[in-house]
C-alpha cells in the first residue's frame, strides 16, 4: 500500500456534540490536582484553579520539546492558535474538543519553550495544561480523568516502534482519524462504534511515538472509558462493556484445510471502497450500510462475501487494514458492532455475516 503523509484535515469540519467524561451539564471546575502533580503518563504544569504564586514556580524548568517556537498568534479562539503554532512551529500541542472556540487574545512570541506557549494560551482561556514526554495537552476544568489516559506498554512491540507526524482539525470522527493514521503509516487501527463516533480535537505533533500520538488524540476527544488490544496485525479500540468476542467465526470445528488457508491468506483493504490504482484516496467521512459493502468486500478479500437479510443495514466505519489474515479482516469488522449478536460463517464457497444462533 502506498504511503502518504497524513492529510491536514482542518477547519472545514464543524464541531457538534462529543463524548464526554465529565457528568452532563457540568460547567464549574471541579476541585483538581495540584500543579506539576504527576498523572497518567505526564503533569498538569497549570491549573487555573490554583494561585499564580504555585504555578510559577515551574518558569524555569526545561521543557522535554526544546525547540522554540517563534510565531505570531492574531486569532481570535483557542482553536485557531493551536493551529497557528502547528503550523509555525510543527506542533506538540494536543487541544481538547469542546474548548475551540473559547476567545484568546492576538500573541507574539519570539524563541519561546513551547512550554511556555501553551501555558500562555491556556491560561488566556481558562483551560489547565498537561506536561507528557510527547505533547502538551490543553484540556477543561472538569475533565481531570482525561490526564489518566495513557497507552504505555500497550500496544504491541511492532507498534510502539512507530513514529509520526500528525495534523488533525477538531471535529473529526476518529473512525476517520484511524483509517487516514492507517493508510499513511500502513498500520490497521480500528475503533468500534463507540469509539470511532467520537470527534477529536485540534492537534499537531511532529515525531512522535505512535502510542503517543494516539493517546493524544483519544484525550483531544474525550474519550476516557476505553480498552485496547494489539497485536502485531492491528490495534482495536473499544469500549471495555463491549463484550463481542475477539473470534467472530462461527464454524470454528467444521472448517477444512481450503477454508482454514483462506482465513490465513494476507490482504489488505480499505473500507467501504479501495481507491482506484493511480487515484488519491477519498476518505469517506461517514458510515456505509453493510449491504452497500458486500461488493467492495468481495474484491479486496478474493471470496463472495454476502450478509443474511435483515443485517444489510448494520454501520461499516471507513477503515484502512494493512497486511491481515483475512480471519482478523473479518473479526475487527464484526467487533465494531457493539451488540454481540453477529459473527460470520465460511461456507464451500463464501463467507456469509450472520447473526448468532441462541
Amino acid at each position: 500500500m502506498k504511503r502518504t503523509p497524513v492529510a491536514c484535515l482542518l477547519a472545514s469540519i464543524a464541531i457538534v456534540q462529543i463524548l464526554s467524561c465529565a457528568s452532563p451539564g457540568k460547567s464549574e471546575p471541579t476541585e483538581s490536582a495540584e500543579a506539576s502533580q504527576e498523572t497518567g503518563s505526564g503533569k498538569i504544569i497549570y491549573d487555573p484553579t490554583q494561585k499564580p504564586e504555585e504555578t510559577s514556580k515551574r518558569k524555569n524548568e526545561k521543557s522535554p520539546m526544546e525547540s522554540p517556537v517563534t510565531a505570531e498568534l492574531t486569532a481570535t479562539n483557542l482553536g485557531d492558535a493551536v493551529r497557528a503554532v502547528g503550523e509555525a512551529h510543527g506542533g506538540n500541542l494536543v487541544l481538547m474538543a469542546g474548548a475551540e472556540p473559547r476567545p484568546v487574545a492576538p500573541a507574539n512570541f519570539k524563541r519561546a519553550e513551547l512550554s511556555e506557549v501553551a501555558t500562555s494560551l491556556a491560561a488566556a482561556a481558562g483551560l489547565a495544561v498537561q506536561e507528557t514526554p510527547d505533547y502538551y495537552f490543553l484540556f477543561l476544568p472538569g475533565y481531570e480523568p482525561l490526564v489518566d489516559v495513557s497507552l504505555t506498554g500497550k500496544l504491541s512491540p511492532g507498534f510502539s516502534l512507530d513514529t509520526t507526524d500528525v495534523t488533525f482539525g477538531s471535529g473529526l470522527r476518529l473512525y476517520t482519524v484511524f483509517a487516514w493514521m492507517g493508510y499513511a503509516l500502513d498500520r490497521t487501527i480500528i475503533a468500534d462504534n463507540s469509539v470511532a463516533d467520537a470527534r477529536c480535537g485540534e492537534l499537531a505533533l511532529q515525531q512522535v511515538p505512535l502510542e503517543a500520538a494516539l493517546e493524544a488524540i483519544l484525550k483531544s476527544a474525550r474519550v476516557h472509558a476505553f480498552a485496547v488490544d494489539s497485536s502485531d496485525e492491528y490495534v482495536f479500540f473499544h469500549n471495555p462493556n463491549n463484550t463481542s468476542p475477539a473470534d467472530a467465526l462461527l464454524n470454528t470445528n467444521a472448517l477444512d484445510s481450503e477454508q482454514e488457508a483462506l482465513l490465513n491468506q494476507t490482504v489488505s483493504l480499505v473500507l467501504p471502497q479501495a481507491p482506484t490504482p493511480g487515484q488519491p484516496l477519498e476518505m469517506q467521512q461517514h458510515p456505509t450500510d453493510l449491504g452497500q459493502v458486500l461488493n467492495s468486500l468481495t474484491r479486496q478479500l478474493g471470496v463472495t462475501v454476502v450478509a443474511e437479510e435483515g443485517l444489510e443495514e448494520l454501520p461499516v466505519n471507513p477503515a484502512v487494514m494493512v497486511n491481515v489474515k483475512v480471519r482478523t479482516a473479518l473479526n475487527l469488522l464484526v467487533r465494531q458492532w457493539l451488540v454481540p449478536n453477529y459473527g460470520y460463517q465460511v461456507t464451500h464457497d463464501r463467507i456469509v455475516i450472520r447473526t448468532r444462533q441462541p
